[in-house]
């Protein structure tokens, strides 16, 4: 299973409308609109799901433009 497979669905819990297609150039505020609060719960279940703990630097809002964008940033810091 691919690092965007199994990220995938802890994107898809946290959207509101869970209609819209997602795909790895899925941008997360403007294609996905996940709100700040969805961002958290974003953050805690990919910490739950891929058992680490992101770290300050990861917050970077480059990492979190876009599910290609993230999860590049989770396979370079995680080898995941």
């Amino acid at each position: 299973m691919t690092t965007f497979e199994k990220l995938k669905p802890i994107v898809l819990e946290q959207m509101r409308d869970q209609t819209v297609p997602v795909e790895i150039d899925s941008r997360l505020k403007e294609d996905l609109a996940l709100a700040s609060l969805q961002m958290i719960g974003l953050v805690t279940n990919i910490e739950s799901a891929f058992g680490i703990t992101l770290q300050i630097d990861d917050f970077k809002e480059a990492n979190f433009i876009s599910l290609h964008t993230l999860v590049n940033m989770l396979e370079e810091n995680y080898a995941i």
